[in-house]
């Protein structure tokens, strides 16, 4: 503890201007016999001449009194104070005494700073709520996209049975337009073996299109 701190100062105004440590009239302040606190024996040389000397900031009685009670220190008695840690001869403890108003200003230091997390907290709440549906979206963004590459896989993959398919159909018939004297099955041979006819229904049997070529191919073949 520095020494100029008020407990420090008060510790050495006890020490000088203490005589015996007995309360007798010949000291303006002393220790009690115990030592354990300190009594003010002439009140009014005290604020004459102590504390100018010693406290040129409490200048009055009452300052000092306010200074007393701002360092935890108790009154117990008229003009007798004490404090657990303010003993004659360990000054050692001093170090120990804390200011009320000191420890007031930290505390509301520190429930500033938890205040202050706290609302962070809360600020970042909407910002996460935020990110996860972002992704939320994203996820279903990327669903439906995959959903439409298997649809248009599946379609790719009928386009391409269906041009199979076809390209079948167009070797068949490439083939049979090839081998025009092949007849695909004997009902076929029959009908064509036949005389010329202006029946319409005969004629149309006669009539050779690529699709009764595919058709007859196909039955031949066995597909």
């Amino acid at each position: 503890m520095s020494q100029s701190t008020f407990p420090y100062r008060l510790h050495q105004v006890l020490a000088t201007e203490s005589k015996t440590g007995q309360p007798d009239s010949s000291s303006v302040i002393s220790w009690t016999p115990s030592g354990n606190s300190f009594r003010i024996h002439d009140q009014n040389a005290f604020e004459t001449e102590i504390l100018p000397k010693y406290f040129p900031k409490q200048s009055k009685y009452g300052s000092f009194r306010r200074q007393l009670q701002y360092y935890g220190f108790t009154t117990l008695g008229l003009n007798h104070f004490g404090h657990p840690l303010f003993i004659r001869d360990q000054e050692e403890q001093l170090i120990h005494i804390k200011h009320k108003k000191g420890q007031a200003t930290q505390a509301k230091k520190s429930t500033t700073k938890q205040k202050q997390k706290k609302e962070r907290q809360i600020d970042a709440t909407p910002s996460c709520s935020k990110i996860a549906n972002h992704l939320r979206g994203a996820q279903s963004r990327s669903s439906q996209h995959l959903r439409n590459m298997k649809h248009s896989q599946q379609e790719q993959a009928s386009k391409q049975l269906m041009l199979t398919r076809r390209q079948l159909d167009l070797d068949l018939l490439l083939a049979l337009q090839q081998r025009r004297g092949y007849i695909p099955c004997a009902k076929q041979q029959t009908l064509l073996s036949q005389p010329r006819s202006t029946d319409y229904s005969t004629a149309q049997m006669r009539v050779d299109p690529a699709s009764a070529f595919i058709q007859l191919a196909r039955m031949q073949l066995g597909l």
